[in-house]
Protein backbone atom coordinates (compact mmCIF):
# COMPACT_ATOMS: atom_id res chain seq x y z
CA UNK A 1 0.00 0.00 0.00
CA UNK A 2 2.84 2.38 0.85
CA UNK A 3 4.41 1.69 -2.56
CA UNK A 4 1.13 2.49 -4.31
CA UNK A 5 0.79 5.75 -2.41
CA UNK A 6 4.41 6.63 -3.19
CA UNK A 7 3.92 5.95 -6.92
CA UNK A 8 0.70 7.97 -6.96
CA UNK A 9 2.34 10.87 -5.13
CA UNK A 10 5.36 10.77 -7.44
CA UNK A 11 3.10 10.77 -10.49
CA UNK A 12 1.16 13.74 -9.14
CA UNK A 13 4.36 15.68 -8.45
CA UNK A 14 5.66 14.84 -11.93
CA UNK A 15 2.42 16.05 -13.50
CA UNK A 16 2.61 19.30 -11.53
CA UNK A 17 6.23 19.82 -12.60
CA UNK A 18 5.41 19.10 -16.24
CA UNK A 19 2.44 21.47 -16.10
CA UNK A 20 4.55 24.20 -14.51
CA UNK A 21 7.28 23.72 -17.12
CA UNK A 22 4.73 23.95 -19.93
CA UNK A 23 3.27 27.15 -18.49
CA UNK A 24 6.71 28.71 -18.12
CA UNK A 25 7.59 27.69 -21.68
CA UNK A 26 4.66 29.57 -23.23
CA UNK A 27 6.46 32.89 -23.50
CA UNK A 28 9.59 31.25 -24.91
CA UNK A 29 7.53 29.45 -27.57
CA UNK A 30 5.69 32.68 -28.35
CA UNK A 31 8.98 34.52 -28.81
CA UNK A 32 10.28 31.80 -31.13
CA UNK A 33 7.13 31.99 -33.25
CA UNK A 34 7.65 35.65 -34.15
CA UNK A 35 11.43 36.05 -33.88
CA UNK A 36 13.30 37.13 -37.00
CA UNK A 37 15.27 34.79 -39.25
CA UNK A 38 18.74 35.90 -40.41
CA UNK A 39 21.02 38.80 -39.49
CA UNK A 40 19.25 41.69 -41.21
CA UNK A 41 22.39 43.79 -41.63
CA UNK A 42 22.27 46.06 -44.71
CA UNK A 43 26.05 46.32 -44.77
CA UNK A 44 26.14 42.67 -45.80
CA UNK A 45 24.20 43.17 -49.05
CA UNK A 46 25.86 41.06 -51.77
CA UNK A 47 28.36 42.95 -53.98
CA UNK A 48 27.71 43.51 -57.67
CA UNK A 49 29.98 40.70 -58.85
CA UNK A 50 28.04 38.18 -56.76
CA UNK A 51 24.72 39.53 -58.02
CA UNK A 52 25.93 39.23 -61.60
CA UNK A 53 26.87 35.60 -61.01
CA UNK A 54 23.38 34.95 -59.70
CA UNK A 55 21.75 36.71 -62.65
CA UNK A 56 20.43 39.63 -60.56
CA UNK A 57 20.22 42.82 -62.65
CA UNK A 58 19.26 45.29 -59.90
CA UNK A 59 19.45 45.36 -56.12
CA UNK A 60 17.55 47.93 -54.14
CA UNK A 61 16.30 48.65 -50.66
CA UNK A 62 12.78 49.75 -49.86
CA UNK A 63 12.04 51.46 -46.56
CA UNK A 64 8.75 50.35 -44.99
CA UNK A 65 7.00 50.58 -41.65
CA UNK A 66 5.68 51.12 -39.01
CA UNK A 67 7.67 49.87 -37.22
CA UNK A 68 10.37 50.86 -39.71
CA UNK A 69 12.26 48.22 -41.65
CA UNK A 70 14.41 48.06 -44.77
CA UNK A 71 13.58 45.34 -47.30
CA UNK A 72 16.12 43.91 -49.73
CA UNK A 73 14.80 43.50 -53.30
CA UNK A 74 16.38 41.84 -56.33
CA UNK A 75 15.22 42.27 -59.92
CA UNK A 76 15.94 39.68 -62.62
CA UNK A 77 15.20 40.30 -66.29
CA UNK A 78 14.26 37.73 -68.95
CA UNK A 79 16.35 37.48 -72.10
CA UNK A 80 13.48 38.57 -74.33
CA UNK A 81 10.86 41.28 -74.05
CA UNK A 82 9.09 41.55 -70.69
CA UNK A 83 5.49 40.38 -70.96
CA UNK A 84 4.58 40.95 -67.30
CA UNK A 85 6.09 41.33 -63.83
CA UNK A 86 5.94 38.91 -60.90
CA UNK A 87 6.88 39.39 -57.25
CA UNK A 88 8.31 36.16 -55.81
CA UNK A 89 8.11 35.50 -52.06
CA UNK A 90 10.03 32.75 -50.24
CA UNK A 91 9.01 30.65 -47.25
CA UNK A 92 9.56 31.25 -43.56
CA UNK A 93 13.12 31.11 -42.18
CA UNK A 94 14.60 31.10 -45.70
CA UNK A 95 15.81 33.84 -48.05
CA UNK A 96 15.95 34.97 -51.68
CA UNK A 97 19.08 32.97 -52.38
CA UNK A 98 17.16 29.80 -51.53
CA UNK A 99 14.75 30.60 -54.36
CA UNK A 100 17.66 30.80 -56.77
CA UNK A 101 18.89 27.39 -55.63
CA UNK A 102 15.60 25.71 -56.58
CA UNK A 103 15.40 27.61 -59.90
CA UNK A 104 12.12 29.39 -59.11
CA UNK A 105 13.16 32.66 -60.83
CA UNK A 106 14.49 30.73 -63.83
CA UNK A 107 11.10 29.12 -64.39
CA UNK A 108 9.48 32.57 -64.41
CA UNK A 109 12.14 34.11 -66.64
CA UNK A 110 11.52 31.34 -69.18
CA UNK A 111 7.97 32.72 -69.50
CA UNK A 112 9.26 36.25 -70.22
CA UNK A 113 8.31 37.47 -66.76
CA UNK A 114 10.38 40.05 -64.94
CA UNK A 115 11.11 38.60 -61.51
CA UNK A 116 11.17 40.74 -58.36
CA UNK A 117 12.47 38.80 -55.35
CA UNK A 118 11.61 40.32 -51.98
CA UNK A 119 12.86 39.42 -48.51
CA UNK A 120 10.05 40.34 -46.09
CA UNK A 121 10.81 41.96 -42.75
CA UNK A 122 12.55 39.67 -40.30
CA UNK A 123 14.07 37.51 -43.05
CA UNK A 124 17.46 37.29 -44.72
CA UNK A 125 19.15 40.66 -45.07
CA UNK A 126 15.98 42.69 -44.60
CA UNK A 127 15.72 44.36 -41.21
CA UNK A 128 12.97 44.09 -38.63
CA UNK A 129 13.12 41.93 -35.49
CA UNK A 130 9.61 40.42 -35.64
CA UNK A 131 7.54 38.55 -38.21
CA UNK A 132 3.76 38.93 -38.15
CA UNK A 133 2.52 36.40 -40.75
CA UNK A 134 1.11 39.08 -43.03
CA UNK A 135 -0.26 41.71 -40.68
CA UNK A 136 2.67 44.11 -41.16
CA UNK A 137 4.19 42.38 -44.19
CA UNK A 138 1.13 43.14 -46.36
CA UNK A 139 1.41 46.96 -46.12
CA UNK A 140 5.18 46.50 -46.51
CA UNK A 141 4.60 44.78 -49.84
CA UNK A 142 2.18 47.51 -50.94
CA UNK A 143 5.04 49.94 -50.39
CA UNK A 144 7.34 47.68 -52.43
CA UNK A 145 4.86 47.82 -55.31
CA UNK A 146 4.83 51.63 -54.97
CA UNK A 147 8.64 51.69 -55.14
CA UNK A 148 8.71 49.40 -58.18
CA UNK A 149 6.17 51.60 -59.96
CA UNK A 150 8.15 54.73 -59.11
CA UNK A 151 11.24 53.12 -60.69
CA UNK A 152 9.28 51.94 -63.77
CA UNK A 153 9.95 48.32 -62.87
CA UNK A 154 6.37 47.12 -63.29
CA UNK A 155 6.04 46.26 -66.96
CA UNK A 156 2.68 44.84 -68.02
CA UNK A 157 0.38 43.34 -65.40
CA UNK A 158 1.66 42.51 -61.91
CA UNK A 159 1.43 39.04 -60.40
CA UNK A 160 2.65 37.43 -57.19
CA UNK A 161 4.08 33.94 -56.64
CA UNK A 162 4.66 32.70 -53.10
CA UNK A 163 5.79 29.57 -51.29
CA UNK A 164 4.34 28.54 -47.91
CA UNK A 165 4.70 31.65 -45.70
CA UNK A 166 5.30 33.63 -48.89
CA UNK A 167 2.13 32.13 -50.38
CA UNK A 168 0.13 33.39 -47.40
CA UNK A 169 1.66 36.86 -47.88
CA UNK A 170 0.86 36.75 -51.61
CA UNK A 171 -2.82 36.10 -50.94
CA UNK A 172 -3.02 38.83 -48.30
CA UNK A 173 -1.34 41.30 -50.67
CA UNK A 174 -3.78 40.43 -53.47
CA UNK A 175 -6.66 40.99 -51.06
CA UNK A 176 -5.39 44.49 -50.33
CA UNK A 177 -3.76 45.85 -53.52
CA UNK A 178 -5.82 45.90 -56.75
CA UNK A 179 -2.63 46.29 -58.80
CA UNK A 180 -2.05 42.56 -58.31
CA UNK A 181 -3.76 40.82 -61.25
CA UNK A 182 -2.90 37.17 -60.62
CA UNK A 183 -1.59 34.95 -57.81
CA UNK A 184 0.11 31.57 -57.51
CA UNK A 185 0.16 30.31 -53.91
CA UNK A 186 2.12 27.09 -53.28
CA UNK A 187 1.33 25.36 -49.96
CA UNK A 188 -0.32 28.34 -48.25
CA UNK A 189 -1.88 28.29 -44.79
CA UNK A 190 -5.41 29.57 -44.20
CA UNK A 191 -4.69 31.38 -40.91
CA UNK A 192 -2.04 31.66 -38.24
CA UNK A 193 -4.24 30.06 -35.59
CA UNK A 194 -5.09 27.15 -37.88
CA UNK A 195 -1.52 26.37 -38.97
CA UNK A 196 0.48 26.48 -35.72
CA UNK A 197 -0.94 23.17 -34.42
CA UNK A 198 0.11 21.56 -37.72
CA UNK A 199 3.61 23.03 -37.36
CA UNK A 200 3.91 21.55 -33.87
CA UNK A 201 2.52 18.16 -34.85
CA UNK A 202 4.87 17.87 -37.83
CA UNK A 203 7.97 19.07 -35.94
CA UNK A 204 7.30 17.22 -32.66
CA UNK A 205 4.54 14.61 -32.95
CA UNK A 206 4.51 13.85 -29.22
CA UNK A 207 4.07 17.52 -28.34
CA UNK A 208 1.32 17.75 -30.93
CA UNK A 209 -0.56 15.02 -29.05
CA UNK A 210 0.14 16.23 -25.50
CA UNK A 211 -0.36 19.99 -25.87
CA UNK A 212 -4.05 20.94 -25.64
CA UNK A 213 -5.52 23.41 -28.12
CA UNK A 214 -6.09 26.04 -25.42
CA UNK A 215 -2.36 26.00 -24.65
CA UNK A 216 -1.41 26.46 -28.31
CA UNK A 217 -3.96 29.26 -28.70
CA UNK A 218 -2.49 30.97 -25.65
CA UNK A 219 1.00 30.71 -27.17
CA UNK A 220 -0.30 32.33 -30.37
CA UNK A 221 -1.99 35.12 -28.39
CA UNK A 222 1.24 35.75 -26.50
CA UNK A 223 3.17 35.74 -29.79
CA UNK A 224 0.88 38.47 -31.09
CA UNK A 225 1.42 40.46 -27.92
CA UNK A 226 5.19 40.05 -28.27
CA UNK A 227 5.13 41.04 -31.94
CA UNK A 228 2.66 43.88 -31.45
CA UNK A 229 -0.01 42.53 -33.80
CA UNK A 230 -3.39 40.80 -33.74
CA UNK A 231 -2.77 37.12 -34.61
CA UNK A 232 -6.36 36.74 -35.77
CA UNK A 233 -5.67 39.33 -38.47
CA UNK A 234 -3.08 36.99 -40.03
CA UNK A 235 -5.65 35.27 -42.23
CA UNK A 236 -5.29 34.54 -45.96
CA UNK A 237 -8.73 32.96 -45.72
CA UNK A 238 -10.27 36.33 -44.86
CA UNK A 239 -8.26 37.92 -47.68
CA UNK A 240 -9.65 35.40 -50.18
CA UNK A 241 -13.09 36.96 -49.93
CA UNK A 242 -11.64 40.24 -51.22
CA UNK A 243 -9.63 38.80 -54.12
CA UNK A 244 -11.32 39.24 -57.49
CA UNK A 245 -8.44 38.16 -59.76
CA UNK A 246 -7.37 34.65 -60.84
CA UNK A 247 -5.70 32.59 -58.12
CA UNK A 248 -3.92 29.25 -58.52
CA UNK A 249 -3.48 27.22 -55.34
CA UNK A 250 -0.90 24.40 -55.53
CA UNK A 251 -0.51 21.89 -52.69
CA UNK A 252 1.32 18.60 -52.17
CA UNK A 253 -1.01 15.74 -51.26
CA UNK A 254 1.47 14.47 -48.66
CA UNK A 255 2.11 17.81 -46.97
CA UNK A 256 2.22 17.30 -43.18
CA UNK A 257 3.54 20.75 -42.22
CA UNK A 258 0.65 22.61 -43.86
CA UNK A 259 -1.96 19.97 -44.71
CA UNK A 260 -3.81 20.18 -48.05
CA UNK A 261 -7.00 21.04 -46.14
CA UNK A 262 -5.64 24.59 -45.83
CA UNK A 263 -5.72 25.10 -49.59
CA UNK A 264 -9.13 23.45 -49.79
CA UNK A 265 -10.45 25.92 -47.21
CA UNK A 266 -8.94 28.79 -49.19
CA UNK A 267 -10.53 27.46 -52.36
CA UNK A 268 -13.90 27.28 -50.64
CA UNK A 269 -13.50 30.87 -49.39
CA UNK A 270 -12.82 32.17 -52.91
CA UNK A 271 -14.91 32.57 -56.02
CA UNK A 272 -15.01 30.96 -59.44
CA UNK A 273 -11.68 32.57 -60.29
CA UNK A 274 -9.82 30.31 -57.82
CA UNK A 275 -8.26 27.06 -59.04
CA UNK A 276 -6.83 24.33 -56.79
CA UNK A 277 -4.29 21.77 -57.99
CA UNK A 278 -3.03 18.95 -55.79
CA UNK A 279 0.38 17.47 -56.60
CA UNK A 280 0.36 13.73 -56.04
CA UNK A 281 3.27 12.30 -54.05
CA UNK A 282 4.60 15.74 -53.02
CA UNK A 283 5.11 16.97 -49.48
CA UNK A 284 5.75 20.47 -48.17
CA UNK A 285 9.38 20.47 -49.29
CA UNK A 286 9.42 18.41 -52.48
CA UNK A 287 6.56 20.34 -54.11
CA UNK A 288 8.85 23.37 -54.32
CA UNK A 289 11.40 21.76 -56.62
CA UNK A 290 9.16 19.74 -58.93
CA UNK A 291 9.96 20.92 -62.44
CA UNK A 292 6.54 20.24 -63.92
CA UNK A 293 4.79 22.05 -61.05
CA UNK A 294 7.05 25.10 -61.41
CA UNK A 295 6.72 25.22 -65.18
CA UNK A 296 2.95 24.83 -65.14
CA UNK A 297 2.49 27.46 -62.41
CA UNK A 298 4.46 30.16 -64.23
CA UNK A 299 2.88 29.26 -67.57
CA UNK A 300 -0.51 29.70 -65.92
CA UNK A 301 0.59 33.01 -64.41
CA UNK A 302 1.94 34.23 -67.75
CA UNK A 303 -1.35 33.40 -69.45
CA UNK A 304 -3.29 35.27 -66.77
CA UNK A 305 -1.07 38.36 -66.80
CA UNK A 306 -0.24 38.60 -70.51
CA UNK A 307 -3.49 37.32 -72.01
CA UNK A 308 -6.11 37.65 -69.29
CA UNK A 309 -6.83 33.94 -69.36
CA UNK A 310 -6.87 31.31 -66.63
CA UNK A 311 -9.34 28.59 -65.83
CA UNK A 312 -10.99 27.47 -62.66
CA UNK A 313 -10.73 23.82 -63.51
CA UNK A 314 -9.41 21.20 -61.11
CA UNK A 315 -11.43 22.21 -58.09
Amino acid sequence: MKIVKYVALSAAVLCILLAATALLARDRLAQQLVSRSGPGRPERDPPQEVLARWGVHQQLRVDVGLPPASLLVWVLEPKGAVDATVIVLHGIATDMESMLRVDIPQAALAENLRVVLVEPRGHGLSSGDRITFGVRETPDLVRVVDALSERHLVTGQLGVYGLSYGAALALQLAGRDPRVRGVVAVAPFRSLRAVVPSFIAAAAPLAGVLLPRWYIDDVITRAGRSGGFDPDAASPQVAMARIEVPVLLVHGREDAHIPPSHSQALRDAGGEHVELRFVEGADHFTVVGMEAAKRDAFRWLHDVLAHGSGSAAGR
